[in-house]
C-alpha cells in the first residue's frame, strides 16, 4: 500500500485509476499491473481475480499469465 500525496509516484509509474495494483517481485521488477478483479463494486459478482492469480503465480516462481489488465475505478484527479 502506498499513499502518494504528491502524486509523483503515480505520475512516474503511469497510474491511470484508483485503485490500481502494482505487483513487484523480489528483484524489484514489475510483474503485474492492473485491477484486482472484474467486479469492483460487488465481490460476489466477480468472474476473475487477476491480482490473486498473479500473486499465486509469482509465489510459485512463475510469471503471471496476465501481466497487465485495465484498472477499474475512478480516474486520477491530478493536482
Amino acid at each position: 500500500y502506498l499513499h502518494d500525496e504528491s502524486q509523483s509516484i503515480a505520475s512516474e509509474w503511469g497510474a491511470e485509476r484508483t485503485p490500481e495494483f502494482y505487483l513487484i517481485n523480489s528483484k524489484n521488477q514489475l510483474v503485474y499491473r492492473g485491477r484486482m478483479d472484474d467486479s469492483p463494486r460487488n465481490p460476489a459478482e466477480r468472474t476473475t481475480q487477476e491480482l490473486a492469480d498473479a500473486i499465486e503465480s509469482m509465489a510459485a516462481g512463475n510469471p503471471p499469465s496476465t501481466p497487465r489488465t485495465e484498472s477499474i475505478g475512478c480516474s486520477i484527479k491530478w493536482k
